[in-house]
C-alpha cells in the first residue's frame, strides 16, 4: 500500500502548493500599483525638506 499512499500525499502536497502559488500571484497583482505611489511620495518628501530649510535659513 506504500506506493498508493505516496501518490495521494504527492497530489495533496501539489494541490496545497498550487493554492499558495495562486494566492501569492493574486496578492502581487493586487498591489502592483502601490509601491510606485509610495516611492513618489518619498521623493516628493525629500524634495520638500531641503526647500523648507532653505526658506528658514
Amino acid at each position: 500500500m506504500g506506493k498508493q499512499y505516496n501518490k495521494e500525499i504527492k497530489r495533496r502536497r501539489r494541490r496545497q502548493y498550487l493554492t499558495r502559488k495562486r494566492e501569492r500571484a493574486q496578492a502581487a497583482a493586487g498591489s502592483k500599483g502601490t509601491p510606485k505611489k509610495r516611492a513618489a511620495k518619498k521623493a516628493a518628501a525629500k524634495k520638500a525638506a531641503p526647500a523648507e530649510e532653505a526658506q528658514e535659513g
